[in-house]
């Protein structure tokens, strides 16, 4: 073979591999613009229900004589502020209808980011309904404050595997009143240890201590941590006190 022929099959590889490169780089242009299209899509859904509930319209556009709070929702608003609630799942049906379209481009942990991102760090957030004795050890040995990094939010069901249900389960979004009766009992949470809220062997939820969701307490600050006042240390004072003197009357 001879040095002609040998190079004109390796301009005929080179040029090969290039259209290949050429084609891989226009499909992935493709896709990010298809992707940052629906996006577009979904912020948009989201700015304009974000500006009815702050102006206070309904989603019918008639205004609310409602009067909204500076300071924001409180822990209850998620159950009574129906303003709320309508713009919030609004949301979820625009993220839904986004994922359906474009299935190719999100997974379930974009799923579980914007779940979040949408019903996360709100002080009605990883609604706290009890407490595992060995944390309120932990809070007795610190004088019931909240000790750093030893004490964590546990859900009963995590997050990933709710956001699967509500993004890649459903053929259609869920109904304004089953996804927040759906949704709020998986957001419920336990004050536990760091070692209790690691990976748990058949999915044992360890024991804990009822709390009564009615008092308000411990409400969500970030997204993993939560508002620690003086109500919450009376709280876990008179708890651990009454935990103390039950357990001494048995004996």
């Amino acid at each position: 073979m001879d040095g002609r022929c040998i190079k004109f099959r390796m301009r005929a590889r080179y040029h090969q591999r290039y259209l290949t490169i050429a084609t891989w780089t226009a499909n992935i242009t493709q896709l990010a613009a298809r992707r940052e299209w629906f996006l577009e899509r979904f912020l948009s859904a989201f700015m304009q229900a974000v500006k009815r509930h702050r102006t206070g319209m309904k989603l019918d556009g008639n205004v609310s004589t409602k009067p909204h709070s500076e300071k924001g929702v409180d822990m209850h608003a998620i159950h009574t502020d129906k303003e709320l609630r309508a713009a919030l799942h609004s949301i979820y049906v625009a993220q839904f209808k986004a994922f359906k379209a474009c299935q190719h481009a999100f997974t379930k942990a974009d799923a579980t980011r914007m779940l979040t991102g949408l019903m996360g760090a709100r002080p009605w957030s990883w609604r706290v309904i009890g407490i595992t004795p060995a944390a309120l050890q932990v809070f007795s040995d610190h004088d019931f404050k909240r000790p750093p990094r030893q004490l964590q939010r546990g859900h009963k069901q995590d997050r990933a595997s709710t956001a699967s249900v509500l993004y890649f389960d459903c053929t259609e979004p869920m109904p304004l009143e089953e996804f927040f009766a759906f949704f709020l009992e998986r957001d419920e949470t336990v004050i536990m240890t760091n070692d209790e809220n690691k990976h748990r062997p058949n999915s044992t939820f360890p024991d804990f201590i009822a709390i009564d969701s009615k008092d308000e307490l411990f409400p969500c600050g970030t997204l993993v941590g939560w508002q620690h006042r003086k109500a919450e240390i009376n709280f876990l004072r008179a708890l651990y006190a009454k935990q103390i003197a039950s357990s001494t009357n048995t004996k």
